[in-house]
């Protein structure tokens, strides 16, 4: 028998995790196009139509996890980890590490192997779902009620384990420059 709360738990945690990314950036656009612009990926020109991108392309993620999520939804999420993920790495091997990162608007999360593997498992759930078997029947509303509701706990544990890591950086980071 698959029940569908499995699935729905994981859809609402991508839900919350696109839609707070998304928020955290419009409120704190400016520091956002700073920290794209800090990847130095691109010409200056495209840093702010990026960064506006970026933005709709997170709450369209949000929303598709919200509504019925389809599979245009799913790899549009995972195209936009990879390519988040193939930035960070890009200038991790440039050997940059002290600029924001971006992932969450304005943080003062630095780049780090630990934020490309953070990254990295959350392409990894999103395959597992691609490959989940659909339901054989829809959600009742308690169902999704709970789903949601452990989604946003997961949410939650995943922003302390989150912030454990910026905060783990940024120590480094002290560290390394009162030695350089």
């Amino acid at each position: 028998m698959n029940n569908p709360i499995f699935q729905n738990t994981i859809e609402y945690f991508f839900f919350d995790l696109f839609l707070y990314s998304a928020i955290q950036k419009i409120l704190h656009f400016s520091p956002f196009t700073r920290s794209v612009e800090g990847y130095q990926l691109l010409p200056r020109y495209l840093v702010v139509p990026l960064s506006i991108f970026i933005i709709l392309s997170e709450i369209g993620v949000a929303g598709s996890f919200l509504s019925i999520p389809t599979q245009a939804g799913l790899f549009l999420a995972l195209f936009l980890l990879i390519s988040f993920s193939v930035a960070i790495l890009v200038n991790l091997l440039r050997g940059k590490k002290t600029i924001d990162c971006g992932c969450f608007g304005h943080s003062k999360e630095a780049y780090s192997w630990m934020i490309l593997l953070r990254n990295i498992i959350l392409c990894g759930i999103l395959v597992l779902l691609s490959f989940l078997p659909s339901t054989p029947r829809f959600p009742t509303f308690w169902e999704r009620i709970f789903s949601f509701w452990i989604g946003t706990i997961f949410f939650v544990i995943f922003s302390g384990w989150n912030q454990i890591i910026t905060n783990a950086s940024q120590a480094l980071l002290k560290k390394k420059m009162l030695y350089d």
